[in-house]
């Protein structure tokens, strides 16, 4: 393992390549794994090639699953598999999710449209 093993500090979201470089990716190659460092929940995104560098040399514990088209985008949530699952996987929360109920719900304030009576000419 290298001792001075790096991650950058630059969120990627949206990038569908490879992150490899720190916080100026250096390659182009479609993104094939997600990356989550787990001391810092950070993620990035990784080719084939710098997976094995990362597996070969990376002194820090991460999590990975297969890059899918929720991976990157802001908003976007990392589920950590069960164990009756093989991999964990990026998804967007749907409005029905239980996540959601652990938010504090924003006040809305309705407001009747005007009649045509209502209206100022």
């Amino acid at each position: 393992m290298s001792e001075d093993f790096k991650v950058g500090t630059r969120s990627r979201w949206g990038e569908t390549t490879c992150g490899y470089g720190l916080d100026l990716a250096l390659c182009d190659e479609a993104a094939t794994t997600h990356v989550m460092w787990l001391e810092t929940m950070a993620c990035s995104a990784t080719c084939d090639e710098h997976m094995r560098f990362i597996d070969e040399n990376a002194n820090l514990d991460y999590e990975t699953h297969p890059f899918g088209h929720d991976c990157g985008m802001p908003g976007s949530l990392w589920h950590i598999p069960y164990e009756d699952e093989d991999e964990g996987y990026c998804f967007f929360p749907g409005p029905d999710d239980a996540s959601l109920l652990a938010e504090e719900p924003v006040p809305m304030t309705a407001r009747a449209t005007p009649g045509p009576s209502e209206v100022a000419s």
